[in-house]
């Protein structure tokens, strides 16, 4: 089974925005599991566009 993130990038002026979904998750630990990480990926990304 395939899950299927779909990212949508916007701008407001000189800000990016980042918004995220992810389809198909087979149970509620597997969509927290896969939550936990993109949390963990996207605040690493956004430490790492900021400095």
């Amino acid at each position: 089974m395939h899950q299927f993130p779909s990212i949508e990038l916007s701008t407001e002026g000189a800000q990016t925005y980042i918004s995220l979904s992810q389809d198909n998750n087979p149970t509620e630990q597997a969509r927290e599991h896969s939550k936990n990480n993109w949390v963990m990926m996207l605040a690493s990304l956004k430490k790492l566009l900021e400095n």
